[in-house]
């Protein structure tokens, strides 16, 4: 992050965090509780390993690190994560970019898995298939790589498919409230096809959401070599 946009952020969200004055304490400054917490989210340090990096002791950084992340996520929220409730919203439509592999692809669908401790008496349910535990981030990109709808906490032994339906874009797509664009010509083409959101193999084919096609029971390049060079049997 550099000096401009950190300024730009300590503008919008200093007077929320500064803390009143009083006759038994000097509160810390707006300027070092967001360097604090940045540094916090892109480090992952330890509250120990902080408290010699700023001279702030550990309980004080644990409040300073959830305010001020709140106070961020309350900003921006509205202005940066907006998902398109309408189709004849700007936002759904596709421009050129390095994601956009086709003119009917509107946006792109996946989740990530966030490392973490694993939470006492849990057991395996944040323990997910690559072997560590985790918490699930679901996120739809438009077509400039920005989020335009987030869901974070599912358990990270939860698969693809099951996070996504338990979500309230699942929701909405499924009745509608939300719309994509109307069906519309490849270039090239006169025949309307629907706009969709990319995902992986693992989701079902819906009108809203495409998967790549699937290769599971089709012939190898080298199986079909062997087929066409193996002679044919004629009858005497």
């Amino acid at each position: 992050m550099d000096k401009e946009l950190f300024m730009e952020l300590l503008s919008k969200i200093g007077p929320r965090i500064e803390k009143q004055r009083t006759f038994w304490r000097e509160p810390l400054e707006p300027r070092l509780r967001l360097a604090l917490t940045l540094w916090y989210q892109a480090m992952g340090d330890s509250y120990q390993s902080l408290q010699y990096g700023f001279r702030v002791a550990t309980n004080i950084i644990c409040g300073i690190v959830r305010d001020t992340w709140e106070t961020i996520i309350d900003e921006y929220m509205k202005e940066v994560i907006v998902c398109p409730m309408t189709p004849e919203d700007g936002r759904w439509w596709p421009r050129d970019s390095p994601i956009s592999g086709t003119s009917i692809t509107v946006r792109t669908l996946d989740d990530r898995h966030i490392v973490m401790c694993a939470p006492r008496k849990t057991g395996s349910i944040y323990h997910n298939y690559k072997g560590f535990h985790s918490l699930i981030i679901l996120a739809l990109v438009d077509t400039d790589y920005k989020f335009i709808y987030t869901d974070v906490g599912a358990n990270g032994a939860s698969s693809d498919v099951g996070v996504f339906l338990n979500t309230p874009l699942r929701r909405v797509f499924n009745n509608y409230h939300v719309g994509l664009p109307p069906r519309d010509a490849l270039p090239g083409g006169d025949h309307p096809i629907h706009y969709f959101i990319a995902r992986d193999d693992a989701f079902p084919f819906k009108e809203y959401l495409q998967k790549p096609f699937p290769l599971r029971g089709l012939f190898t390049g080298r199986t079909a070599l062997q087929l066409l060079t193996v002679p044919c049997q004629t009858s005497g």
